[in-house]
């Protein structure tokens, strides 16, 4: 029986050595592949079977434990090159199993590379100059292991000595502000971008410009009415704005002296309520930058303003010992006042106001106490708001003048206001028929005719002449007969009598002779013709 469980025994040990693990695991890298280039972070993965289980996987490079493990499968390792030399390195993956066997994956060269892991350079778009300092816009980072942007400023071309102004790690922040700065002289910008293994990229330099001196503005109108004169200029369009500057001026050229200064960039005009407009009156704006840079634009002046309109003395009329002046009216809208002047000399020296009114409407003024035959001249100035002036025509007038007013007369005095019945009348000679004998003819040949000369003008008439006409009709028995004409003396010839006195009356008979053989059927006549020296 002793024999039988020893030899039991003995069995079972060899069969305990016989099942005892010593099979490694086998392990395999799956990527990256040999022969590959890698750089920054790269995941190393692989594939481990053991013949029971694997317990956990490592990574070696170059032979030295990287201490990365992973004991649950996928297999993979999260390897940052960034800490290795750019260059040739061997991976392998020792797997474990649980009884205690190791094995190797066939070894992985790749080759690290670095280089390629600096982040993408971004690029300044713009830097402009705006209240007092500059905005500096830039591209967006397009990498995925962005950490932040670095705003460098100098003032050197090369920026060999610069400054860090502004640093942000949000991608999306593409813009910052740099205050306090003159933009007078050349600024130079770059971005450096770094990722978050620390590697950095600098852009490249962006050159500011130089502040230009502002745009200038024009006076766009100088106007002015009875209460202001008022200026206005176009709004400046400066982004750095800092004031306009009135001037003025009472010429085109010279010295010009400021009225206002405005800081509102709206404030487009000027009103003044102490002006002559009589006069030319010039204006410039100045813009001024925030930086002190200054530029003047055109500038603009009033029309002069005009004389007034003149007024015209249309007429004056004596009656009662006065003189009644009217004249036409002035509409002019700044009219302020007439003034009417009297003067003894038609150049109106030494002459006197006789009248003034403020009232436009008034078109008249009577003189009273105008003594007989006495000769006054009047003129009438018209004078505006701004003292200027305008004279009318001069107009003389003379009292009460006695004398021959018939312009028929001899003695007609065309400025006889009063007639004093001193007319003295020419020499008016004029013929009187008187009569005819015998009236009823009863076929006589001849007739007897009587008339006068009268002499009804107021002078004597030399040598006198006269010619008479007679109409006639002899009986001849012709029912339809007309009348003969003809004159005595004859029709070339005229009788002459001599001089008649003024008033005197001088009668005359003749005999005339007519239709012989016939008798006289009908007769008449007229003195035709009388003339005198």
């Amino acid at each position: 029986m002793k024999r039988l469980w020893l030899i039991f025994s003995l069995l079972f040990f060899f069969s305990c050595e016989d099942k005892k693990d010593t099979t490694p695991p086998e392990t395999t890298i799956t990527s990256p592949s040999s022969g590959s280039t890698v750089n920054e972070v790269v995941n190393v993965t692989c594939m481990s079977t053991d013949n029971k289980d694997v317990e956990k996987v490592e990574l070696w490079i170059d032979g030295v434990n990287t201490g990365l493990t992973d004991d649950t499968e996928p297999y993979s390792f999260i390897w940052n090159t960034t800490t290795y030399k750019d260059g040739e390195h061997t991976l392998i993956v020792r797997g474990y199993d649980t009884s205690d066997n190791e094995g190797d994956s066939p070894p992985v060269s790749v080759n690290v590379d670095n280089t390629l892991s600096v982040p993408n350079p971004v690029s300044i778009q713009s830097v402009d100059f705006s209240n007092g300092g500059f905005t500096i816009k830039w591209t967006k980072s397009t990498d995925g292991d962005f950490k932040s942007y670095t705003l460098e400023h100098s003032v050197e071309p090369g920026m060999e000595d610069y400054g860090n102004f502004f640093t942000t790690d949000g991608v999306n922040v593409t813009n910052t502000r740099m205050e306090n700065i003159s933009p007078l002289t050349y600024h130079y910008f770059r971005v450096t971008v770094t990722d978050t293994f620390l590697y950095q990229t600098k852009g490249a330099i962006f050159t500011s410009k130089l502040d230009p001196i502002p745009d200038s503005v024009d006076v766009k109108s100088v106007t002015y009415d009875l209460e202001k004169m008022t200026v206005e200029w176009e709004e400046s369009k400066e982004g750095d704005f800092g004031s306009y500057k009135l001037l003025y001026l009472k010429t085109e050229s010279g010295d010009k002296d400021t009225v206002e200064t405005y800081t509102d960039k709206s404030t487009t005009s000027y009103p003044t309520s102490t002006y002559d407009p009589t006069i030319e009156n010039w204006y410039w704006v100045m813009v001024t930058d925030t930086l002190g840079q200054s530029k003047i634009g055109n500038g603009k002046a009033n029309a002069i303003d005009s004389t007034p309109t003149q007024s015209v003395i249309d007429s004056i009329v004596y009656k009662n010992d006065s003189f009644y002046i009217y004249w036409s009216q002035n509409n002019d809208s700044d009219f302020k006042s007439y003034i009417l002047y009297e003067s003894t000399l038609e150049d109106m020296s030494n002459k006197d106001k006789v009248y003034t009114t403020d009232d436009n409407t008034v078109t008249s003024y009577i003189v009273t106490g105008i003594v007989s035959e006495e000769s006054r001249y009047y003129q009438l100035v018209v004078e505006d708001k701004w003292g200027l002036q305008t004279s009318s025509n001069v107009i003389g007038k003379t009292g009460a003048v006695y004398g021959c007013t018939d312009p028929d007369a001899n003695n007609y005095n065309s400025e006889a206001t009063v007639d004093d019945e001193s007319c003295e009348y020419p020499a008016n000679v004029i013929g009187v028929e008187t009569g005819i004998t015998p009236s009823l003819y009863q076929g006589s040949q001849s007739v007897s005719i009587s008339y006068s000369l009268r002499n009804v003008g107021d002078a004597t008439a030399y040598n006198v002449r006269y010619r008479l006409k007679i109409s006639y009709k002899c009986n001849t028995g012709f029912a339809s007969q007309g009348w003969s004409l003809g004159f005595l003396p004859s029709a070339s010839s005229i009788y002459t009598y001599g001089d008649i006195l003024a008033g005197q009356t001088v009668d005359f008979t003749d005999s005339v002779e007519l239709c012989s053989g016939l008798g006289i059927l009908q007769f008449t006549f007229e003195v035709y013709q009388v003339i005198w020296d």
